[in-house]
């Protein structure tokens, strides 16, 4: 029985089918996700405890990435002139119902961005590849969790395999996208990069496009701006204009009635660094700090509390990315309604050279600043760098894996207030869990030395929930409000029929849900990447733990692109509607009891401290 199966009984759960045409009668798509990378490996445990847990016979998992022999898939959107594709690591995960027709999950790894606007083109991106691998897969997750590391991958029967080979037109259109920010965030930040400068209304990827417009009309050929290139991977991310209602480049209306956004759960953003040098004896950083540095205006050690002199690197993502702008909302310009912070982009002007890849000499300290394309970028790039380096990146065990249990590298409290455990350097070991003295944590520092490990195993009870050491809560300053630098997972998808969908791929939004409470079930018994947004039941017959999911929002607001024109409708803060608006940046209120029409309405409720959060009163 998997690991999973009897935390799931206590859950109600609702399938969801979608058959695909004729040319794939053998198969049933239940989710083509692609998105972000902090949602890949624990979605795919989810799928697969999914299918054994369904019943579904011959179980099997496949992932492929980053190798000669295993490569990375393709994103493939038709719309611009040429074809833009972007490409990622990917799992498939599928098994055999009764009527002998093979249920297929997957997920494609590209930047939350990608995702977004691939799901809102029209028509959608193709997931696809040339020529399937014939190897059995690159193990890309190889965790000890029972149903899935126990074997390893293997080949997909040929009915699944075939679904994804294809060209530019071939493939899975996709049906779901992983998302670190709200759409209408996402869309913003598409603005801004795909237009003129100077930074921070536009950036200048796209000079066809005023500062921070989000055009209504474009041809398939001034849509696409120059493409964002990694510093030193090859890697590049896309800049292509999409919208929320009517498609920009095809002029297609899309069924917003049926798109919704599936909230999954949260988790902090941290600062984590190369130390042996200037920063060896750094152990938190403010938002004054952190503006400094990445800014441009003091890359040196002695920029932060028990720094010393010498130069430092700032490792800074790609502007279109949720890790980015949930970063540049929380710390550094906050965005909104009062960009008083100094913003990321500071000075880079892509007619000057070094910008693009960005490789930037800071103006004062002796270091630089520089680029990377995806999480594993900026934390290789840090890893690898021959100065003492700092970035950031959303926390999973899997994300900060090549920098943890070393002395070499460190994470950051910021203001004071510890984003993964409790306390920081505590005189004794409150979390159980945790290395100490600042070193990145990782699967050895569990009690289970290796995953599957609970998280009321990992953190310590918290007394204000329950006097029981099994009620431990992973993340608990995210959950208590005091860390601010959080961002919410959405799966955005859609219910509708291929008829109603008006030729969009049938709607994947119930068979997504369903794999939500799979892998909310993972992270709190299993692999603890991320707080699950909803209550989960852990009952392993030898272990019980309740966890009660995420009850904190952030206030929504009126997003406007850079000439002030709104995107997307009038906020609404998790009502029965469902949520509307941007809300990176947005004041940490909590979520029992606060439904509202507006963010004047939520306001009231409003007890946030910080000058950038009571900006979006009214």
């Amino acid at each position: 029985m998997s690991r999973m199966k009897s935390v799931l009984a206590v859950l109600v759960l609702t399938a969801m089918v979608v058959v695909m045409p004729t040319a794939h009668a053998q198969t049933t798509i239940e989710t083509t996700i692609a998105g972000s990378s902090a949602q890949w490996q624990t979605m795919a445990l989810g799928a697969y405890d999914l299918c054994v847990s369904s019943g579904l016979t011959s179980c099997g998992h496949f992932t492929s990435g980053g190798s000669a022999s295993y490569p990375n898939f393709s994103l493939v959107d038709n719309r611009p002139n040429p074809t833009v594709v972007d490409t990622g690591a990917i799992w498939i995960v599928w098994g055999l119902n009764a009527s002998n027709s093979y249920e297929v999950w997957s997920f494609i790894k590209v930047d939350s961005g990608v995702g977004d606007r691939c799901y809102y083109a029209a028509p959608r991106c193709d997931v696809n590849i040339s020529s399937f691998p014939t190897g059995n897969g690159a193990n890309l997750i190889s965790l000890n969790v029972t149903g899935w590391g126990a074997s390893g991958d293997t080949q997909p029967p040929p009915q699944v395999s075939g679904l994804f080979v294809g060209g530019n037109t071939g493939g899975l259109p996709e049906g779901v996208a992983a998302t670190d920010i709200r759409a209408e965030d996402a869309l913003w930040a598409t603005c801004r990069t795909n237009s003129k400068g100077p930074p921070p209304t536009g950036l200048g990827y796209n000079t066809n496009f005023a500062a921070g417009l989000c055009p209504t009309s474009a041809s398939a050929v001034n849509a696409e701006g120059t493409p964002i290139k990694s510093e030193d991977s090859g890697n590049v991310a896309n800049v292509v204009s999409w919208s929320l209602t009517k498609d920009p480049i095809t002029g297609t209306s899309l069924p917003t009635k049926y798109i919704t956004a599936v909230p999954v759960g949260a988790a902090p953003v941290i600062f984590v660094t190369h130390a042996q040098g200037p920063l060896s004896n750094v152990t938190d950083a403010t938002d004054a700090q952190l503006q400094s540095v990445f800014s441009g205006t003091n890359c040196n050690g002695n920029a932060f509390t028990n720094g010393t002199n010498g130069a430092i690197d700032a490792w800074l993502r790609e502007p279109l990315s949720g890790t980015y702008n949930t970063a540049d909302a929380t710390v550094f310009y906050y965005n909104g309604a009062d960009p008083s912070g100094v913003d990321q982009e500071n000075g880079v002007d892509l007619t000057q050279g070094n910008t693009n890849p960005l490789n930037l000499l800071c103006s004062g300290g002796g270091g630089s600043r520089k680029r990377g394309v995806g999480t594993g970028d900026v934390v290789n790039g840090v890893a690898s760098d021959s100065s003492d380096a700092i970035t950031y990146t959303f926390f999973s065990y899997g994300n900060v894996k090549l920098l943890a249990d070393s002395a070499n590298f460190h994470y950051l409290t910021l203001d004071g207030v510890d984003g993964i455990f409790h306390t920081y350097n505590p005189s004794s070991k409150v979390d159980p869990g945790q290395p100490g003295n600042g070193t990145v944590p990782g699967a050895a520092d569990t009690p289970c030395g290796s995953f599957p490990c609970p998280e009321g195993q990992i953190w310590a009870y918290n007394t204000g929930v329950s006097a029981d050491k099994n009620k431990g809560l992973s993340f608990p300053n995210v959950r208590n409000g005091s860390y601010r630098a959080w961002s919410l997972f959405r799966g955005i998808s859609d219910s509708c029929t291929t008829l109603t969908c008006k030729g969009f791929s049938a709607g994947q939004v119930v068979a997504f849900r369903t794999l939500v409470a799979h892998s909310n079930a993972y992270v709190v018994g299993a692999v603890p990447d991320y707080i699950p947004y909803a209550e989960v039941v852990y009952n392993n017959g030898n272990y019980h733990h309740t966890d009660p999911g995420l009850k904190l929002l952030r206030s929504h607001f009126q997003q406007k692109d850079g000439q002030g024109n709104p995107i997307g409708g009038a906020p609404i803060n998790i009502a029965a509607t469902g949520d509307v608006g941007g809300d990176m940046g947005g004041c940490i209120l909590p979520s029992s009891g606060v439904e509202a029409t507006s963010d004047t309405t939520v306001q009231l409720f409003q007890a946030e401290p910080e000058n950038h959060c009571v900006s979006f009163k009214k």
